[in-house]
């Protein structure tokens, strides 16, 4: 069932400008033994940006009429996740870098985003000295590498600009590419690396075994020479 030209109230997820979209396409769907729609699905375009956004909003009825409840939007989906393989404390500031960004606070989160630096290189006994310092320490020592160390370089500079200019603003494109680039930091170092060295180890054993089998055959076929 096609739906009746509307409007609806959304704020896209890539840009975060609020606007009124008008809807494209919609669809009505029936769910369970109920003669009336009870969800719709519209599709509608981004005003700033311009990217199709697909809405889901539940049907509504009041007598005779029939409205929609509050827009959820389901596609594209935005999601940070923070692998649980993380520390705790480091974990704690990726939250609220986070909070930060969805409350559209772009340089608090930015600030934050240096914060987890200080975290990483707490993690790894890395004291003393400036964070520059300590982050050259970490790749000297093999624990980053040299893309993970202008990764951490630019961060560290973004946080530091964002916490001393007070005129510099963070905007939306800059603070998500920040925030990304924080946690895939610490997905390489505290859940890629954990994966990469357990499926090594796991090879590792399949070669011993496969080797132990062999020696096994080779003697069995010399005792019966």
């Amino acid at each position: 069932m096609s739906e009746i030209s509307r409007k609806l109230d959304i704020t896209c997820n890539q840009c975060n400008t609020r606007f009124i979209a008008d809807v494209y396409e919609g669809r009505t769907i029936y769910l369970g033994e109920d003669q009336y729609p009870n969800l719709s699905f519209s599709l509608i375009q981004c005003s700033t940006c311009n990217i199709p956004l697909l809405v889901e909003q539940d049907v509504e009825y009041d007598l005779d009429r029939i409205g929609h409840g509050p827009a959820k939007l389901i596609f594209p989906i935005t999601r940070f996740n923070i692998d649980t393989a993380i520390p705790k404390f480091i974990k704690v500031a990726l939250e609220e870098a986070i909070i930060c960004y969805r409350a559209k606070a772009y340089t608090a989160s930015a600030i934050m985003c240096r914060k987890v630096l200080e975290g990483v290189c707490n993690h790894f006994n890395m004291k003393g000295g400036s964070l520059a310092d300590r982050l050259r320490k970490m790749r000297s020592d093999g624990i980053i590498d040299n893309t993970l160390t202008e990764w951490s370089e630019v961060l560290k500079a973004a946080g530091n600009e964002a916490a001393h200019d007070v005129q510099m603003q963070v905007n939306h494109n800059d603070a998500k590419d920040l925030l990304e680039f924080a946690i895939a930091i610490n997905d390489y170092l505290f859940s890629f690396r954990k994966k990469f060295e357990s499926f090594k180890a796991r090879i590792s054993k399949r070669q011993i075994s496969s080797d132990k089998q062999e020696s096994i055959k080779k003697a069995e076929s010399a005792e019966g020479v």
